[in-house]
């Protein structure tokens, strides 16, 4: 019993399969890979992924960081989260203010 190949002669075998290169054939013609794809980012709000050229920058003033937004929707997210946090910021700052000087009034010592 031989392959099945055998049994069709030595004049019958495929030496190309139908004229088609094969991946790694076409992988060596094709040389060296180029770079097709642009950079991309993720947006700070809505986690999009997006081209970096259309980037809108904001500087986060709570940790001196900037931050990359893809639209002027995120930015605008972006800034009124910001001035909320700004706000809040100062509400604790006189609060502790209050206390502190509530904890003096009274003679105790502040921790």
């Amino acid at each position: 019993v031989g392959s099945f190949f055998a049994s069709l002669g030595a004049q019958e075998l495929p030496t190309e399969l139908h004229g088609r290169p094969s991946s790694a054939q076409k992988a060596v013609d094709a040389g060296p890979a180029e770079v097709t794809s642009k950079e991309k980012t993720a947006c700070y709000i809505c986690f999009r992924q997006f081209f970096v050229e259309f980037v809108k920058l904001r500087q986060d003033e709570l940790t001196s960081t900037e931050r990359k937004m893809c639209s002027e929707a995120c930015a605008s997210e972006f800034d009124s989260q910001q001035a909320e946090k700004l706000e809040r910021r100062q509400q604790l700052q006189v609060q502790a203010q209050q206390l502190l000087e509530a904890a003096e009034a009274r003679g105790e010592e502040p921790e």
